[in-house]
Order: C-alpha cells, then sequence, then structure tokens
C-alpha cells in the first residue's frame, strides 16, 4: 500500500492519474494513521518507522485553467442536439452549482411554478432554493417534454431530474437508440463526457482538457458573475458570488475566483509614490526625489 502511495506520487503508474496536493494529504493522513496504529505494541501489522521516508510534496504554482467566455457557453448549449444533455449543461450554467448537486435532483425538487428548484449543497449538508432565470426555465420545459415522451408515461417527482441513459447499438458498433432509466442517477463520469464533449465542440483541443471538466463551468460562471456585479462594488461582488457558490467563507471565494485585490491594490498605493522615508522627508520640508531627501 505504501509502495503504490509512493509510486502514485511520482506518477509512475501508468493507469492513473496523479492525484491532486489535497487528495495526497489525505491519503498520506489516513495511511500514517494507519502504520502507527498498526506498530504499537502489541500489534504486529506493520513495522515501526514504516512511513518515515515518506514525505509531502511541495504545493505546485496554480494551475492556469479555462476561463469560458458568455458566448462560449452559449454555444455550448446550442451545439447540443441531446434535450437532456442541452438542460444539464444549461443548470450548470445557471446556477453555478457544483456536479453532484445537479445529478442527484429529483423531479420533485423543481418547481416551476415558483421558479425554484430545491438544491441540497454536499459539502456544507444544507439546502438551498435556488432561483430558476429564464434561460434554465425554458431548457427544463423543453426536456420534460421530451423526457415524458421517452418514457411513454407520466412523470414521478421520485425520479431523478437527469437520469442515466444506456444505449443499444448496431453490430457495426453505431448507436441505435438510447433508453432512459429514470430512477437511476446519472453518473460523473456521464457528466464529465457532456461538458467535455461541449468543450469540443466550441473548438478546444481534447488533449488539453487533462485537467478540465464540469467545474470549468463553475469556475467560469463565477468569475463572469463576479465581474457583472463588480459596479456595485468589491465586497458587494464578492458576497454575492460567495452566495451563488454557497462558500462559508468570502476568503475561499476569493482563492476560487483566483482574485489578487489586495496586492493590486499594495501596487498601486505603492508604484511610484514617496513611502516612510519619502514622508518624513516631505514632512520635514525637504525636496523629494525618487523617495529619498536632498538637502536644499
Amino acid at each position: 500500500m505504501i509502495t503504490f502511495f509512493q509510486s502514485q506520487l511520482r506518477g509512475d503508474v501508468p493507469w492513473t492519474r496523479k492525484p491532486g496536493l489535497s487528495t495526497i494529504r489525505n491519503r498520506y493522513r489516513v495511511i500514517k494513521a494507519f502504520t502507527e496504529f498498526g506498530s504499537r505494541p502489541g500489534r504486529a501489522w506493520c513495522k515501526p518507522g514504516l512511513f518515515e521516508g515518506v514525505r509531502l510534496p511541495r504545493a505546485e504554482p496554480p494551475q492556469d485553467f479555462i476561463q469560458l467566455t458568455a458566448d462560449e457557453l452559449l454555444t455550448m448549449v446550442e451545439s447540443t442536439d441531446v434535450p437532456r444533455d442541452r438542460a444539464f449543461l444549461a443548470h450548470l450554467i445557471c446556477t453555478a452549482c457544483r456536479v453532484g448537486e445537479v445529478t442527484s435532483l429529483k423531479l420533485g425538487d423543481v418547481d416551476l411554478d415558483n421558479l425554484t428548484v430545491y438544491t441540497r449543497i454536499h459539502k456544507s449538508n444544507r439546502a438551498d432554493s435556488m432561483p430558476i432565470v429564464q434561460d434554465l426555465f425554458e431548457e427544463i420545459t423543453r426536456w420534460l417534454v421530451d423526457y415524458q415522451d421517452r418514457v411513454e408515461a407520466p412523470l414521478n417527482n421520485a425520479w431523478y431530474l437527469y437520469p442515466a441513459k444506456t444505449a443499444t447499438y448496431y453490430r457495426q458498433g453505431r448507436v441505435r437508440a438510447y433508453t432512459i432509466r429514470p430512477d437511476v442517477e446519472m453518473q460523473y463520469m456521464s457528466a464529465r463526457r457532456i461538458v467535455r464533449n461541449g468543450l469540443v465542440r466550441i473548438g478546444y483541443n481534447p488533449a488539453g482538457l487533462t485537467q478540465e471538466a464540469c467545474h470549468t463551468i463553475r469556475r467560469s460562471v463565477a468569475r463572469l458573475y463576479f465581474d457583472s456585479r463588480m459596479g456595485d462594488g468589491y465586497s458587494h461582488a464578492l458576497r454575492e458570488t460567495q452566495a451563488l457558490l454557497h462558500h462559508k467563507s468570502s476568503a475561499t471565494t476569493e482563492m476560487y475566483l483566483r482574485l489578487d485585490i489586495d496586492r493590486a491594490r499594495r501596487d498601486d498605493t505603492m508604484k511610484g509614490k514617496p513611502f516612510i522615508l519619502g514622508r518624513a522627508a516631505q514632512t520635514r520640508g525637504g525636496v523629494k526625489n525618487g523617495g529619498l531627501r536632498v538637502a536644499g
């Protein structure tokens, strides 16, 4: 187990992707606790000090993620022919929810009369009646009509809003038809494939999408929303974006949006302007030259 963990840290396991730093830290903590427990007196599960040679990697510089524009998001939805996939993409875009919070929705969670969708926020273990905007209302309505036609029965509130589907194939391997499975939740890999296919359709290279999937939409929508609300002030825009993303802390939202406002303000305040020595020289009545006092 420890050897395999070390191989993953080095990226030597060909059939697995190197995990992220947070995942590595969680695995490190669990495995280390297990080895320490197993090496206590009276237990012979592990040799003492077995985990001492394992070191955590240093944090890597932030990766440059794709920032989609509003036009690209619209094109992604419009280029999707499957009503379920189109409504699913629109739901991710119009709510900025995490993918699991969307795939777990049931038909009974959607209230089209009051324009709300009851959403369970998994990370905070809370719920939120999120508003249904006009764009999402149109896509959900179109999908529900197609949904009922495909199952050939009245829709049941206990069914999933975006259910799984299975394909039947011709002998040549081409898809012949899809069968909706209303009582089965859409799997993450299916949701990821929908988003990645959308990114490819709007011109992104599939080879460069190894780290891009459903969260690409969430990050892009969050930044677009933040920028659109900046007219009301930074703090106001940040709080609204925090509420949209269901973050507990505004600091988390700042990190999520890759905002470096404090550094930008520092640079604007200090660049080419007098600092401590220069201000002291001004106070004394000296002549400032590059922030230094010159005798006059």
